[in-house]
């Protein structure tokens, strides 16, 4: 309730998932605002979102599907943690569709950058050329073993955007893929909800579902698991992330936690997730009808995770 408070006095509708990293067991499930009514002191604006779950609205992921497309080239030998990568102007010819030319967000080039930092400080280009590499088919396969279901269109109608969430995901699938980074790639915890003795569940196992590609065992081998680990300590290092959010940031927590934030097309979606070796949490702030949130940079978004963590993101 402390996560959402603030941000329901700020008029940000938002929603929220605190999750037992042993069991998969969810500790909070908050959809809305309102969702404990008004002993949130809700304005009006976030009262009148009551009725909508923030954790179940499909939208962008922005640049949190980043790390699994880091593991995944990893994991294929694509890239070593060592590699360099570049953040340099970058085209691609669209076949019946204009020049496909992706920016990051300080709309500026790094040039070449270590891949700790390409990661930490979310680079897009990078991570675009890389998808490039990794091929959009194989990466659509990963993330439907990862459990985002709802991304039921073809690679190419993803294309190379996918890297920087072209598709609509939820809040469920995210934080489920993220425990699935904590636990090393380990797919076997789920998470599990549920109310009044009825099941919470999204959807159908999607650890069941077959796919050509790179499907991979639920639990990964020793090499595979290094390279999620290696994910989740670039997360953790903030001096990696200190080019983009500041030696300072909000994101720096008292103890050690792996942290992803995600901005959707013209802020219509923001979002953190981040894990300790207990806990995953994970918010989502957009308005649920889906127009830009025009006030989206000075949202307390990275605070929610914060202020969940010094309890414990």
């Amino acid at each position: 309730q402390q996560m959402v408070k603030g941000l329901a006095k700020a008029s940000a509708p938002c929603a929220a998932l605190v999750v037992d990293n042993a069991t998969g067991e969810v500790l909070a499930y908050v959809g809305s605002p309102s969702y404990f009514g008004a002993s949130l002191g809700v304005t009006p604006l976030a009262d009148r979102a009551g009725g909508n779950d923030g954790v179940q609205a499909l939208r962008q992921p922005g640049s949190t599907l980043k790390p699994f497309l880091y593991q995944l080239a990893l994991e294929q030998g694509i890239i070593q943690p060592n590699s360099i990568l570049q953040d340099v102007p970058t085209h691609y010819a669209i076949p019946g569709a204009q020049l496909y030319s992706p920016i990051g967000f300080s709309e500026t080039f790094q040039g070449p950058v270590r891949l700790r930092a390409a990661l930490g400080n979310s680079l897009n280009i990078p991570a675009v050329r890389l998808l490039e590499k990794v091929r959009v088919e194989a990466f659509l396969d990963r993330l439907h073993w990862l459990g985002f279901e709802h991304l039921e269109q073809s690679a190419e109608h993803y294309g190379l955007g996918l890297a920087l969430g072209s598709g609509e995901v939820n809040l469920w699938e995210l934080t489920q893929a993220y425990l699935t980074l904590a636990h090393g790639g380990d797919r076997t915890i789920q998470l599990t909800a549920t109310r009044q003795g009825r099941s919470l569940n999204q959807g159908s196992d999607a650890a069941n579902s077959s796919g050509p590609l790179v499907q991979p065992e639920l639990k990964p081998n020793t090499d595979v698991q290094a390279t999620w680990s290696l994910i989740t300590d670039m997360l953790s290092d903030p001096h990696a992330r200190a080019a983009a959010f500041g030696v300072e940031s909000v994101l720096n927590l008292p103890f050690p936690a792996a942290v992803k934030t995600g901005t959707s097309s013209d802020f219509r979606d923001t979002w953190t997730v981040g894990f300790t070796q207990d806990y995953t949490v994970a918010t989502w702030v957009g308005n649920f009808d889906g127009s830009p949130m025009h006030h989206a940079q000075s949202l307390p978004e990275p605070f929610s995770c914060n202020s969940a963590g010094s309890q414990e993101q």
